[in-house]
C-alpha cells in the first residue's frame, strides 16, 4: 500500500518498518484508553511519547523526502504528470502521491505539509480500518465454529482441497459467497467506520 501511495524506492524499508509495525496505532490507542495519558503533559512523561514521536518523525522525514524526490523529478519530466491512457484508451492510474503533486487548490499546488498530511491519512486509516475488519472477522468466526466449518467447507469445494498449489484467481474468490456474507456481516455488527 504505502508503495502504490508513495512511489517508494530505496527509502521502503523505513516507512514500511514504521507503518506496518503496531506502535504508532498502538500508542494512540493506549493513550485514548488511559484517562491518564490523554493528558498531554503527564503522556509526554512515559517511554510511549519517545517511541510515539520517533516514529512518526521517521514517516514524516521519508515522506517529505519522497515528496521532494517527485517534485524533482516532475520539474524535471513536467510531461510525465499528465494524465495517460493505455493501447485500450484506459486511463491509467497514477500513485496517490502524483495525483497530489498534481492537484490544486485555488489555483495553488498543494503544499508539501498538505500532501503529508494526505498521504498519512491514506497509510494510517487504511491500515486501521482493515485490520479491525480482519480481526472483527476472525473473532465472530472463532466464536462460531459452524461458520467456520461451513467457511473450510466452501473454501475446500472452490479450490478442491487444500490450495496449496492452486491457482488464486478473481473467477474463484469471486465463488466464494458464504465466506464474503459472513464477512459483510461482521461488518455490518462491528462497523469500523
Amino acid at each position: 500500500m504505502a508503495n502504490t501511495i508513495l512511489l517508494l524506492s530505496s527509502t521502503k524499508k523505513s516507512l514500511l518498518e514504521v507503518t506496518s509495525e503496531p506502535s504508532i496505532t498502538n500508542i494512540a490507542y493506549k493513550r485514548i484508553m488511559n484517562p491518564l495519558t490523554a493528558i498531554d503533559w503527564v503522556f509526554k512523561l512515559t517511554k510511549d511519547h519517545k517511541i510515539f514521536e520517533d516514529s512518526l518523525k521517521v514517516v514524516s522525514e521519508t515522506t517529505q523526502k519522497v515528496i521532494s524526490e517527485r517534485r524533482k523529478y516532475y520539474a524535471e519530466h513536467p510531461d510525465e504528470l499528465q494524465e495517460s491512457t493505455n493501447e485500450l484508451g484506459v486511463r491509467k492510474r497514477m500513485p496517490l502521491i502524483d495525483t497530489l503533486l498534481k492537484a490544486h487548490v485555488d489555483g495553488q499546488p498543494l503544499s508539501n505539509r498538505d500532501i503529508e498530511d494526505e498521504v498519512n491519512t491514506f497509510l494510517f486509516a487504511g491500515h486501521d480500518t482493515t485490520s479491525h475488519t480482519l480481526g472483527y472477522f476472525f473473532y465472530n468466526v472463532a466464536k462460531h465454529p459452524e461458520v467456520q466449518e461451513k467457511i473450510f467447507e466452501e473454501v475446500s469445494n472452490v479450490f478442491g482441497g487444500i490450495p496449496e498449489n492452486n491457482e488464486l484467481t478473481t473467477r474463484k474468490i469471486n465463488e466464494l459467497k458464504y465466506l464474503e456474507a459472513v464477512i459483510k456481516e461482521s461488518m455490518r455488527l462491528y462497523a469500523t467506520v
